[in-house]
């Protein structure tokens, strides 16, 4: 009995300080506290008997759930989610890093809402800023309509997140890859990389890449996200893509064969929403998951000959016999 009034009168010793009572300095028995205290066992047994049995207030979990701050998708960080299945499943122990460096796991990006997920190249790479422009003039407003969310991946740090945000005026959720110089998301999303998207053998930037180029407006321009180490954050020959993404399925897959290579922006509008400019369903048959890139602006190889031509052959002589 002795044991157990000293384990009840460790909990009590809160309530005799606030109450001016005799304060249990570790000397006194439990029982002798609980004497000082005017109690008894029993008078402790039933208090934390009805402590125990009255139930928090309904919503005090709702309360500490809408108190707690949120970044990302909210119901991956509070109920556990069904891993991807089928053609997805390779993507289920990928991440990314948000702009306070949390980490994101992929398939909660999409597992509970369709989005139109962008892979850019770099935050300093000037394709990626008209894309992004194109995209907040040209597909945003319409995918919004729809409820539909644009998500971005980027190669670079989580610091430079807030930055690109501030200068492309982009109001949309940004993550980047945790690996930039060997990206890991790319790679699970089987996007293409190398020096050939971006020059040729010879070392010259390639035509279509000088082309789209060109075409930029001015305002458009290569850097301005360093690292400790270069004056870019990333691969530089890595090259995005874009994919309507939802649930356990990929509803759209574009993959950029060099710099430069983005799909045309109603069509993406299209896939994603399933209408047509006029309101009317899509009838269109999309490129999916399994969709390459289209390299069909490559060029065949002038390979030279491997086996010499043979020789003409040698004049008949007449036998003298």
């Amino acid at each position: 009995m002795d044991a157990a009034a000293g384990e009840l009168a460790r909990g009590v010793k809160r309530k005799s300080d606030d109450d001016g009572a005799p304060a249990w300095d570790g000397e006194m028995s439990g029982a002798e506290l609980l004497d000082a205290l005017g109690l008894t066992i029993s008078d402790l047994m039933a208090s934390s008997s009805s402590a125990a049995a009255t139930p928090p207030p309904e919503d005090a979990a709702a309360e500490q759930h809408a108190a707690e701050p949120v970044f990302g998708p909210e119901v991956w960080r509070y109920e556990p989610r069904p891993r991807l299945r089928g053609e997805l499943e390779e993507l289920n122990d990928l991440f990314v890093l948000d702009e306070t460096s949390d980490t994101v796991m992929i398939p909660s990006l999409f597992i509970d809402r369709r989005i139109l997920l962008v892979f850019l190249r770099h935050f300093g790479c000037r394709f990626c800023r008209q894309q992004v422009r194109a995209i907040c003039e040209h597909a945003q407003p319409a995918l919004r309509r729809e409820g539909i969310p644009v998500v971005m991946i980027s190669l670079g740090l989580p610091r430079h997140i807030t930055k690109f945000k501030q200068e492309t005026g982009i109001d949309a959720e940004i993550y980047v890859d945790p690996r930039p110089d060997s990206p890991v998301a790319y790679s699970g999303f089987k996007l293409y990389g190398g020096k050939d998207r971006m020059v040729d053998a010879s070392g010259e930037v390639l035509p279509q890449v000088k082309e789209k180029a060109l075409a930029l407006p001015g305002d458009f321009y290569d850097g301005g996200y360093p690292t400790d180490t270069s004056p870019y954050s990333g691969d530089i020959f890595q090259v995005g893509g874009m994919f309507v993404m939802e649930g356990h399925s990929c509803l759209y897959a574009h993959r950029s064969a060099f710099l430069g290579d983005v799909p045309e922006l109603p069509l993406v509008v299209e896939a994603a929403t399933g209408k047509q400019p006029d309101g009317q369903p899509s009838t269109r048959q999309w490129p999916g998951w399994h969709t390459p890139c289209d390299d069909s602006w490559r060029q065949p190889l002038e390979l030279p000959a491997l086996v010499a031509p043979m020789p003409p052959p040698l004049p008949r002589v007449a036998s003298k016999r």
